[in-house]
């Protein structure tokens, strides 16, 4: 699952204040920070995470000058008030949308089009729309990896008790 946009922006707010200079801060020295036990203490593969999800939301990225490597913030790290190490939070992936975007790309439709496709499959079989989403996304042959099964696996948990309790309260 990626972290979400708020906690990952709250981070490099912070950080910046310690070790950002003009919306840039050295790469090595954000990561050690971010892999010390005295602060966050990530894995490897965690900040590789981080990093991949900082870009991937656009909201920094990583440049070269002068043979370094920094990163460079896409915001302005001054209007984010953070008091202490903030934590980094994961974000509830919507399957739907994480569906329909495979297979755009998959197949060339639009957004609007495979969204639209999704509903149809939701509406027609009755169930939800993550339901639905992972049928269509079985239909082009695109594979969801264990995140987004437990998702799915959590909504289906859900339901399963919201109508045994329906069940038995009548």
């Amino acid at each position: 699952m990626p972290y979400s946009p708020r906690s990952l922006k709250e981070l490099l707010a912070y950080y910046y204040k310690e070790i950002g200079k003009n919306r840039y801060m050295l790469l090595e020295t954000f990561i050690s920070r971010v892999c010390s036990p005295f602060e966050i203490f990530l894995k490897e593969e965690e900040v590789k995470e981080v990093l991949r999800d900082i870009q991937r939301y656009r909201i920094g990225d990583i440049v070269e000058i002068e043979g370094r490597k920094y990163l460079r913030l896409n915001f302005d790290p001054k209007e984010i008030e953070v008091k202490g190490l903030p934590k980094l939070q994961k974000e509830i992936p919507d399957v739907p949308s994480i569906v329909a975007e495979r297979v755009s790309e998959k197949t060339g439709k639009s957004l609007k089009e495979v969204m639209k496709e999704i509903n149809n499959i939701a509406s027609e079989l009755k169930v939800y729309n993550q339901i639905a989403a992972a049928l269509c996304a079985r239909k082009y042959g695109i594979e969801l990896e264990p995140p987004l099964l437990q998702v799915l696996w959590d909504s289906l948990s859900q339901v399963s008790k919201k109508r045994t309790s329906e069940n038995t309260s009548e």
